[in-house]
């Protein structure tokens, strides 16, 4: 677990950096991918 600790203040700044203010009434460009993994995550039965 240590060597992900040591990735994630680099992922952090990159993601900061991708980032991008999403107006009130639009959907934000990162919402299909995260949809698509909590559907993924869900227990199968």
């Amino acid at each position: 677990m240590p060597q992900a600790a040591a990735t994630a203040p680099p992922v952090a700044e990159v993601m900061a950096e991708l980032d991008s203010p999403t107006p009130e009434d639009c959907t934000s460009p990162f919402a299909p991918v995260w949809i698509g993994e909590m559907v993924r995550r869900q227990p199968q039965g």
